[in-house]
């Protein structure tokens, strides 16, 4: 049965991030399988809402203090009738505020079930509103963020968690309604070296001054505290660079990239790090099969698409052990983990020693594990719940 789907979300293309990575996956999926899918999302520089191509974009205001976060009212009655004419049959929301409150008020007055994806341990991000690290602020936060957690959940029809590190946290928070666990395919083609131009990831190596004997590692993501880019820094810093010929490429922006410049000044490491700033989704690929590695040190991932997405380039991962990393990174066959700094460091050599070999064993076991992340086996999942949700919605 092919349905009219409405998609709501706090963020979209333009945007380059991983909720938007997911919802244009999934909105593109649906469509190639004959559902009709609607975007419901916003922009900070509309003071009327539009609607082109099936994405309505309602007006917002831009919270710089929360680092360009929009912020929509989640009253909108003219949107309103305009997405009363859409029929829809169901709602997925993966937003929690602005947009995400939105929808629940279109779910209540137009009485459609709604399907909620929780994409964001924001329990991780109260340093936004705490800049000055207050305990009380920061107890208080957590508490909130719980509660509000607990009620999204419970007021939705069926709740879709990108992992069971994700499942068991909503469970931690006392939500009651079923939860799924359906992670987040990844188009397989569309990071595959064999469909990329060879000759784009050649001039990207050579922008940043990389040798073609110099082993690249790469990390792609926002630029923010959360995500302990700092840390890798500082394990690049005890890398015996005169033995080991490899080099840090930071791709992305965020809060805290002038921070970690400066890093990098005070390390003397400018020769071995560098910066690329944030870069387009049609770019990403390239800038993944340029590297031999990706490195990432955060532990507040829900899922970790950029994970997905390295693998999915054939890179095997340097991380942080992680429970959202169970059953996708094994050492030594996928991945390696580290802890601190100096164990960063001592990976990092020990990989950029792996003979030709020893990395295309490396790669077979990846393609292994990512494929089972195909949009396909993504596609059946998601329907399995949407199906579930119309059940229970409308148990006649």
């Amino acid at each position: 049965m092919n349905m009219r789907i409405g998609i709501f979300s706090d963020t979209y293309a333009p945007d380059v991030n991983g909720v938007v990575t997911s919802v244009m996956l999934l909105q593109k999926t649906l469509e190639d399988h004959g559902h009709e899918v609607f975007v419901i999302t916003n922009h900070p520089k509309l003071i009327d809402i539009h609607y082109q191509n099936h994405v309505l974009r309602l007006p917002g205001i831009k919270l710089k203090s929360l680092y360009g976060y929009v912020m929509t009212s989640p009253i909108q009655l003219r949107a309103y009738r305009m997405i009363r004419k859409m029929k829809l049959d169901l709602i997925h929301v993966h937003s929690d505020f602005g947009v995400g409150m939105f929808s629940r008020f279109i779910s209540f007055r137009l009485n459609l079930p709604i399907v909620f994806t929780y994409h964001t341990e924001i329990e991780n991000y109260t340093h936004y509103i705490n800049p000055l690290e207050l305990r009380s602020v920061e107890k208080f936060s957590r508490f909130a963020v719980a509660k509000l957690s607990k009620q999204l959940g419970d007021h939705s029809t069926a709740v879709i968690a990108p992992s069971k590190k994700t499942k068991d946290m909503l469970l931690r928070y006392g939500v009651k309604k079923d939860i799924f666990i359906v992670p987040t395919g990844v188009d397989l083609e569309r990071f595959s070296s064999a469909s990329l131009d060879i000759n784009r990831m050649t001039k990207i190596r050579l922008a940043y001054g990389i040798l073609p004997e110099e082993c690249l590692f790469i990390y792609v993501g926002r630029i923010a505290k959360e995500k302990s880019i700092d840390l890798v820094i500082d394990g690049f810093h005890h890398v015996d660079f005169e033995s080991f010929k490899c080099k840090l490429l930071i791709v992305g922006d965020g809060p805290q990239l002038n921070e970690l410049r400066q890093q990098v000044l005070d390390l003397n490491l400018e020769k071995q790090v560098k910066f690329a700033g944030k870069k387009s989704a049609d770019d990403v690929p390239y800038y993944y099969n340029a590297a031999q590695a990706f490195i990432c040190a955060s532990r507040t991932e829900t899922q970790g698409l950029t994970y997905l997405e390295a693998m999915a380039s054939g890179l095997p991962i340097l991380a942080r052990p992680d429970k959202v990393l169970e059953g996708l990174v094994h050492e030594g066959t996928t991945g390696f983990y580290f802890e601190t700094e100096e164990e960063l460091a001592r990976t990092v050599e020990r990989f950029a020693r792996r003979s030709k070999e020893e990395v295309d064993e490396l790669k077979k076991n990846i393609h292994e594990t990512i494929r089972q992340l195909d949009r396909e086996v993504f596609y059946h999942n998601i329907m399995e719940v949407y199906e579930s949700a119309l059940k229970d919605f409308n148990p006649e």
